[in-house]
């Protein structure tokens, strides 16, 4: 796969695709031509006009991910991946406590 991003759409009301951007933008400085000097949204504007010229790559990451924006959502996401741990690599995970230092 090449990473080309075909189209750009950011929190769609229909579902378009199970991809989702997040992460660091790596932009070539000619971007900042296509920002208009006014408040504008990267995701909403910027992105979209450059993927519909065929100008907008990603690099899809494997993994599970999760918006923990929201400290339930914090909590919920560190129980998912404690649980995850468990299960599948339980040597990482300490037993008994550990402290070290002050406290």
């Amino acid at each position: 796969s090449t990473g080309k991003v075909e189209k750009f759409v950011e929190k769609p009301k229909i579902f378009v695709g199970n991809k989702i951007n997040a992460g660091i933008y790596l932009l070539n400085p000619s971007v900042l031509d296509k920002i208009e000097l006014r408040p504008t949204s990267i995701e909403k504007e910027v992105f979209p006009k450059i993927a519909a010229e065929n100008q907008l790559y990603a690099m899809v990451l494997p993994g599970f991910w999760m918006d923990i924006g929201q400290p339930r959502d914090y909590i919920t996401g560190l129980r998912l991946y404690l649980d995850s741990l468990r299960k599948n690599s339980s040597p990482k995970l300490a037993t008994g406590s550990h402290i070290i230092g002050n406290v």
